[in-house]
C-alpha cells in the first residue's frame, strides 16, 4: 500500500503501482480512511487507477 497525502497521483505512479500490485491511496481517500470508512471500500476507486482526484469523505 502507497498512501500519499497530495491530491493525486502521477499517471507513471499509478501505472507502477498497477504493475506491482500496490494499493495506492490519495489524500481524499486517506480522509476518509481516518474518518472510518472499510479499507475494502476505497481498494476500487483509486486503488486500481481509477476513481478521481477528488472524493467526499465518509
Amino acid at each position: 500500500m502507497f498512501v500519499t497525502t497530495s491530491h493525486a497521483f502521477t499517471r507513471d505512479a499509478l501505472g507502477l503501482a498497477l504493475r506491482q500490485d500496490i494499493v495506492a491511496l490519495h489524500r481524499n481517500l486517506l480522509g476518509s480512511w481516518v474518518k472510518g470508512a472499510h479499507l475494502e471500500t476505497l481498494i476500487p476507486l483509486n486503488g486500481s487507477g481509477g476513481g478521481t482526484k477528488r472524493r467526499p469523505f465518509a
